[in-house]
C-alpha cells in the first residue's frame, strides 16, 4: 500500500512541476475500487472550488474509474450533465476506456444528490 501512495505523491509532484501550480489536492483511493459517495461528493466540491482559480486537472493513476467518477459527480451536481448516462457518454468520448461499474454508478448518483 505504501508504494501506491508514494507513486501517487510522485505523480502529483510531477504534475505540479509540469503545470507550475502550487495547489494540489490529493484524494487517495484504490485503483478500480469505486469511491464512496462521501469521497465523490468531496471531490466534486473540490473541483468546483478549484475552478475559481483557473483550469482544473482531475487525474488518477490509471485514468479508468476514479477520475471519471469524480468528474461525473461534479458534472451532475453542477448541472453540466443532465443524467448519469449523459455524463458517461461525454467522458467516454474523451476517454473511451473508462470503467464505471454498478457500484461506481450508484456512488455517483448518491453523491450527486447530496
Amino acid at each position: 500500500m505504501t508504494s501506491a501512495y508514494r507513486k501517487s505523491a510522485e505523480m502529483l509532484a510531477a504534475a505540479a512541476d509540469l503545470l507550475d501550480q502550487s495547489e494540489i489536492v490529493n484524494r487517495l483511493s484504490l485503483d478500480l475500487m469505486a469511491p464512496g459517495p462521501d469521497t465523490l461528493a468531496r471531490a466534486a466540491e473540490t473541483i468546483e472550488r478549484a475552478r475559481a482559480f483557473g483550469p482544473v486537472l482531475v487525474c488518477c493513476a490509471l485514468g479508468y474509474s476514479r477520475s471519471a467518477a469524480a468528474i461525473a459527480t461534479w458534472g451532475l451536481r453542477t448541472g453540466r450533465y443532465a443524467s448519469l448516462d449523459a455524463a458517461i457518454a461525454s467522458l467516454g468520448s474523451a476517454r473511451p476506456r473508462i470503467i464505471l461499474d454498478e457500484a461506481a454508478r450508484a456512488a455517483i448518483l448518491a453523491a450527486a444528490t447530496r
